[in-house]
């Protein structure tokens, strides 16, 4: 498995570890929350559940045996509308109900006894599960027709005579090289800096200024804050920023990150400014990929106006080969490690006082298409909104976004880099 164009394999809850995104067990919670939804994702590695909730709460986690499973325990949470079948031959399914003490359970059922890691994400807050994969997939059967019930029950999940909970654990169409080639060892992260628009494509315009002017004056303020930290005398991990548009012209979607990956870019963070005909409408939102649809309405609206760029420019959409960008996310698992990046950089941007946080978000971004390195997406700030338009054209302002920036993308690389560390033998 590559990590963009890392010479390493690393699990993604050591990096989560690493970067300091919470990994917690008892949040202090003043309130009970609901479960509102279980999702999950499959890669080589691991089998990740998200749990979300409505809100910080207190938890705790086991394993148990006979059959295997793992326990997730919220003293102050409640059932609500979530369900999960997995057949992926590592986790059989996701089950939740009311403790018989009161509070909330979540199990997963398991294939057969194996390594987890637990840990939380904040805004929204959910709870993570990372079941590594050892050996070969169990022989599944398939889907059920009816999915696991979520009612509520007042059975609890407990240890069974003689057996004892185990300790926590951290568990234009282009030609590519194949993904299971290894890059030759790199000694610098190559950080992708991608403008968005350009050229005849001027992006929104409101109050006589252009997205694509300031999306470059971020960019190029984004690269010279990521060049004066390799100055400062800190060389581990070294940073290499790039920028993916130079001036003022106009590059396709597509062609944005195939020209990132020849460069050898381990990241690729693309830069815009949002626009709605709300001008109250404001702040900043991340986004990562989603294959499976966007998080909200306007997310999804936000996509298709980002991708129906290509179609006005007179660039005809190229072969994108799905089926096959989908296979090789799931093998190098870049979606998950999209979301770690995205989550670092939000949570830095949180301390830009000037902005309220939207949120980190997913939606069908073509320009973030790349199976091989962790790609994010950046909303800047509303050009639509009076004042927002104004810290956008401030240099002031553009510098301390900047800086901000930086700090997320230096949070994961370094997270990134604790982590081979610590995975070398």
């Amino acid at each position: 498995m590559i990590w963009g164009n890392r010479r390493a394999t690393v699990r993604s809850a050591i990096s989560v570890l690493a970067l300091g995104l919470a990994w917690s067990v008892g949040i202090p919670a003043a309130s009970a929350v609901t479960l509102s939804s279980i999702r999950h994702s499959s890669s080589k590695d691991r089998t990740r559940v998200v749990i979300d909730l409505s809100g910080q709460c207190d938890y705790s986690h086991r394993a148990l045996q006979n059959p295997p499973r793992v326990v997730i325990d919220l003293p102050n949470g409640t059932v609500g509308q979530a369900q999960r079948t997995i057949t992926d031959g590592f986790v059989k399914a996701v089950r939740s109900s009311s403790a018989s003490g009161g509070g909330l359970q979540v199990v997963l059922d398991l294939e057969t006894s194996s390594d987890y890691a637990v840990f939380t994400l904040n805004n929204p807050f959910r709870i993570v599960v990372d079941v590594k994969h050892g050996g070969s997939p169990a022989v599944t059967t398939p889907p059920q027709s009816r999915p696991v019930s979520t009612s509520r029950s007042n059975t609890t999940e407990s240890p069974a005579s003689g057996e004892t909970a185990s300790a926590n654990k951290p568990g234009a169409v282009e030609t590519r090289p194949p993904l299971d080639i290894a890059p030759p060892p790199k000694d610098a992260w190559v950080i992708a800096i991608d403008a968005g628009h350009g050229g005849q494509d001027q992006g929104a315009h409101y109050f006589k200024t252009n997205e694509k002017d300031i999306t470059l004056d971020l960019a190029r303020e984004l690269k010279t804050e990521l060049e004066r930290r390799q100055q400062s005398g800190v060389k581990i991990p070294v940073m290499t920023p790039i920028l993916v548009r130079k001036g003022d012209y106009f590059i396709p979607l597509r062609r944005r990150w195939t020209l990132a990956e020849k460069q050898g870019a381990d990241l690729f963070v693309s830069i815009h400014c949002n626009a709605n005909p709300d001008p109250k409408a404001q702040g900043t939102e991340v986004y990562f990929l989603s294959l499976k649809g966007a998080t909200d309405a306007g997310a999804e609206e936000l996509a298709q106006r980002e991708n129906e760029v290509d179609q006005k420019m007179g660039v005809s959409p190229g072969e994108d080969d799905l089926d096959a960008i989908v296979f090789d996310m799931m093998q190098t698992d870049v979606m998950a490690k999209s979301q770690m990046l995205a989550e670092s950089c939000l949570t830095h941007l949180y301390g830009l006082s000037t902005l309220y946080g939207r949120g980190v978000k997913q939606a069908g971004f073509a320009v973030l298409k790349s199976p091989r390195m962790p790609s994010i997406l950046i909303e800047s700030a509303f050009l639509s909104h009076k004042d927002e338009n104004k810290l956008l054209r401030d240099p002031g302002w553009q510098r301390d976004f900047a800086r901000r920036v930086a700090d997320g993308i230096e949070a994961y690389v370094r997270g990134v880099a604790a982590a081979e560390k610590l995975e070398k033998p």
